[in-house]
């Protein structure tokens, strides 16, 4: 996992790792984020008896996943601080030394390219990218759960339009 989010399903567990390098690792329970979108099916024989508790679900698994999100966005938010300082770090310490060792003229191009090969600013990079590829893998779960959510209130909200419309006069 080193730098990027273990999306293994071991225990459902999502390990992320944290904004700032040393601190250990996050681990989400995804347990009952799993548990609601196995309810997702249940929607298409949804009625007015089972429509409430499904939406009452769904409802849960959107705070759910709103929290998960969050905590997330955070650390993505300390990684890319953490990104910032690194490069400003290898930028005054390593780049020039580096440069000089290879006998090349320092300029914004091989100062970019000096820095795009430091390990500790590498790392810093792949850092920030799992953790928006985490928040982007979680968003895009909330969403089927969000549609789910949504077609369920259509679906009690047409099953209630068409109690209410029948005729009985024969």
């Amino acid at each position: 996992m080193e730098n990027g989010s273990d999306f293994g399903n071991q225990n459902n567990q999502l390990i992320i790792p944290r904004g700032r390098p040393g601190l250990p690792a996050i681990s989400i329970d995804l347990t009952k984020i799993i548990e609601i979108e196995n309810r997702i099916p249940e929607m298409a024989r949804a009625s007015v008896i089972t429509a409430a508790e499904l939406i009452m679900e769904f409802n849960f698994g959107l705070l759910h996943l709103s929290r998960a999100i969050s905590l997330v966005e955070l650390e993505l938010y300390d990684a890319e601080q953490s990104l910032e300082e690194t490069e400003a770090e290898a930028l005054l310490d390593r780049v020039e030394k580096v440069l000089s060792f290879k006998n090349v003229k320092s300029s914004a191009d091989t100062r970019s390219a000096a820095l795009a090969l430091d390990q500790e600013v590498r790392s810093a990079r792949s850092r920030v990218s799992g953790l928006k590829v985490t928040v982007d893998y979680l968003k895009s779960r909330m969403k089927a759960v969000e549609y789910a959510y949504h077609g369920t209130k259509k679906i009690l909200e047409i099953n209630n339009r068409l109690t209410s419309e029948k005729n009985y006069a024969g």
